[in-house]
């Protein structure tokens, strides 16, 4: 082990003593978590103010950017008439975006009826149980803790049984009638310039993964492949920008090509694998910012770290288990940290390589000995 492992060691060991216990403690005081970034113009549906969230609201942020507009607003033709409003003539759908809807069973209908499954988004399906108070049997989402026994043999007495994507055709607010003007608030944006560590650069292009600013609360998608951040100027500070994508780059480590943890692969079927998934992350981000050499302002950007860690670990569903969980987790994190910065120390390698290479080109070249041609040539 060379000086800058040993110093990795220490600090990874300080961080063991010092997150563990406050994380394993249940009556901690809960810290405040502070976003690192100014929020750009999040696509919302233009009558019921709702954000579009995941890999939709990208895409709708894209078609924003493509429209050259901060307006968020979007709506679906009927939503447009239905709001006294209107389709202006010649325009298409600026977007198509998909839902995954649930089949689900309404146990208050008659007995006839119990059988025939309808369908409903997840936000849809909570609103129906939480606040309707519906009695209302959904197999997907709202029975977790049916055996893989139950699941199977209710997937044989119900073959129709399984989700279904729909698409909805959405148009823009410029492409509405009679919409009015959407009020904008102008967001703070820092003025100061804002760029990536060449550690996260090198550690991102060693995994293969880009790195775009292109809206967003930041995500890694697995289905480009790429981490997807604000635009630079509206996080408030460098620090900030690079530990997000130290996080996001987390999570590109746990595909199948790479440390394949099984709970990125169910992040978005379970809310426990969703909490985990997102502690490796942050965990991994906290190891490796030292190593990136990014600034760590005291007390203030830990406990920033402590209170995000703290907040998924509250989504855990047993109590019980979550110091257990907490120390796998940080395991996984360890993992995911020393993948990360082998990534950026392999690309540096060959960089430096390629360099040395070129030199040598560049050296040989001057050492050519000069030819000399008379005057017929010879």
């Amino acid at each position: 082990m060379n000086y800058d492992e040993k110093c990795q060691e220490i600090y990874r060991n300080f961080l063991l003593k010092t997150f563990l216990p406050i994380l394993e403690d249940d009556g901690q005081k809960i810290i405040k978590w502070e976003q690192g970034w100014y929020n750009s113009p999040t696509p919302i549906n233009a009558f019921t103010n709702r954000e579009y969230s995941g890999i939709n609201s990208l895409l709708l942020y894209l078609t924003m950017k493509e429209l050259k507009t901060d307006d968020p607003r979007f709506c679906t033709f009927d939503q447009a008439r239905n709001n006294k409003c209107f389709v202006k003539n010649g325009e298409h759908a600026a977007a198509v975006i998909q839902t995954l809807t649930f089949p689900y069973y309404d146990l208050d209908k008659d007995p006839d009826e119990k059988n025939q499954p309808l369908y409903a988004t997840y936000s849809q399906l909570r609103y129906m149980i939480n606040v309707q108070k519906r009695n209302i049997f959904d197999y997907f989402t709202m029975s977790p803790n049916l055996s893989n026994d139950e699941r199977y043999n209710f997937r044989i007495k119900h073959p129709g049984y399984r989700p279904s994507h729909k698409l909805i055709y959405l148009f823009h607010a410029s492409q509405i009638g009679n919409i009015g003007k959407y009020q904008s608030n102008d967001k703070e944006k820092n003025n100061t310039q804002i760029e990536l560590s060449s550690f996260v650069d090198y550690a991102a292009k060693g995994m293969h993964v880009e790195i775009l600013n292109d809206g967003g609360n930041g995500c890694y998608f697995a289905g480009d492949g790429n981490v997807h951040l604000a635009p630079k100027d509206t996080f408030k500070s460098e620090e900030f920008y690079n530990v997000v994508a130290l996080h996001e780059l987390s999570h590109a480590t746990g595909t199948k090509d790479r440390l394949n943890r099984p709970c990125f692969e169910k992040y978005a079927l379970n809310l426990d694998e969703r909490a985990k998934e997102e502690l490796i992350a942050e965990l991994s981000a906290v190891l490796t910012r030292k190593e990136a050499n990014i600034k760590t302002n005291s007390v203030i950007d830990l406990n920033n770290h402590l209170a995000y860690l703290q907040s998924w670990k509250s989504v855990l569903s047993n109590p019980d288990d979550r110091g257990k969980i907490i120390d796998e987790c940080f395991k996984a994190a360890s993992k995911a940290s020393n993948f990360i910065i082998y990534k950026e120390r392999e690309y540096e390698k060959t960089l430096v390589q390629n360099q040395d290479k070129a030199k040598q080109v560049i050296d040989k070249e001057d050492t050519l000995p000069e030819i000399i041609i008379d005057k017929e040539g010879r």
